[in-house]
């Protein structure tokens, strides 16, 4: 008998694209984009697996990915830990690197993510991005290459509940954030009024309103609406 076929082992010492040394090279998930590509996620990078050629080609991002989508252009949208967020066109292999700067005001509100967020970055019917960080809601408007900041205010009801932004749910042209304040609702063509159902329409008996993930629970004839996952149970 022929003896099975090994798979290949890609590591620092195997394919080219990991001969440059760094710290580690664990490899936390894999993601497969729209076309099929595969694309490892390490501590520093996000890795495009080149078929035919047998290697893969980085992109480095200085901290770990916690998140990765695809947008309706085909390019690829990475939230970090630490060092913002990146953009990749997978064509051009042109990378973007969007950081805050505290002396822009059309800056991201923030560099910082992490990986118990759910669905922080979301794309809306008109292509637009919505990002969330662990200090602000952003848009970001692609046609002018700027974002516009969301931020909570105690004093005003119409901000969101809560600065870090646990997850986003796109349905319609409404957008859902889930914070440790609770379930917000803001329609995409009026930035001026968001809802906060905590407290309104969302009573907890136990007084505990954080929300960590969305799911659409479908239409039906008889309801429609979302699932909620908090720190306490469904809603």
């Amino acid at each position: 008998r022929r003896p099975p076929r090994s798979t290949p082992l890609y590591s620092s010492a195997a394919s080219d694209v990991y001969k440059r040394q760094v710290k580690t090279q664990n490899i936390s998930e894999v993601y497969k984009d729209a076309s099929g590509d595969i694309w490892s996620i390490t501590d520093k990078s996000l890795d495009l697996y080149l078929y035919g050629k047998n290697t893969f080609k980085r992109f480095d991002t200085g901290s770990r990915p916690t998140f990765v989508t695809e947008d309706h252009e085909g390019i690829l949208w990475i939230a970090t830990e630490s060092t913002g967020l990146f953009s990749i066109d997978k064509m051009t292999a042109e990378k973007r690197n969007y950081l805050f700067d505290p002396a822009d005001p059309f800056s991201i509100s923030s560099n910082n993510f992490d990986a118990t967020q759910f669905n922080p970055i979301v794309i809306d019917s008109f292509g637009n991005l919505w990002v969330g960080t662990l200090n602000g809601l952003n848009y970001y408007l692609k046609e002018k290459d700027v974002f516009q900041r969301l931020k909570s205010s105690t004093n005003n009801p119409n901000t969101i509940s809560n600065d870090r932004i646990n997850t986003l749910f796109m349905k319609g042209n409404n957008l859902y954030i889930g914070t440790p304040g609770g379930l917000d609702k803001l329609n995409i063509g009026d930035f001026s009024s968001i809802t906060r159902f905590a407290g309104t329409q969302w009573f907890s008996p136990l007084n505990q309103y954080s929300l960590i993930k969305i799911l659409d629970f479908g239409e039906t004839e008889s309801m429609s609406g979302l699932w909620g996952a908090t720190t306490t149970g469904m809603v």
